[in-house]
């Protein structure tokens, strides 16, 4: 048995493990007369298709339990699924009012718009924090395979 968040995180080293693999790929010199360089080229791409279908496991799991899974959000209770997508679209209202206050534009309330964007992160940390409770206290069962 593992917690959500324990393949969340396992899910997070594996994205890096990625942008690694493939970072290093790039810098292996693809001069194909030298075998030695094939033969670590084609194992470093094997290995990052296999992240890749790894990647794809985590994420069919994780779809599964956080369409299952329910948090309470003040006097409602919505999926993770939904959560998570509330989370993103708040990120996006954050930034988007970040990159307005940093204008300079003096035209626009500035004190307004942090306020505005302090309301958007309460309600970010509210989402973050019922997510993480409900990831850290559901176990679901994965079988032998733990990575």
């Amino acid at each position: 048995m593992l917690l959500i968040g324990e393949i969340v995180l396992r899910k997070k080293k594996l994205e890096q493990d990625i942008i690694d693999y493939k970072s290093y790929l790039h810098d292996i010199p693809t001069d194909t007369e030298r075998l030695d360089n094939g033969a670590l080229y084609t194992k470093v791409l094997n290995r990052l298709f296999a992240y890749y279908n790894k990647l794809q496991n985590f994420d069919a799991l994780l779809d599964k339990y956080n369409n299952k899974t329910e948090v309470a959000v003040g006097d409602s209770t919505i999926s993770v699924t939904d959560a998570l997508h509330l989370c993103n679209t708040l990120n996006k209202k954050i930034e988007d009012l970040a990159c307005i206050i940093l204008k300079n534009d003096y035209t626009i309330n500035v004190e307004e718009l942090m306020d505005n964007k302090g309301v958007l992160l309460e309600e970010l940390i509210t989402l973050r924090k019922v997510i993480s409770i409900s990831d850290w206290s559901t176990e679901i069962e994965i079988g032998n395979d733990k990575e």
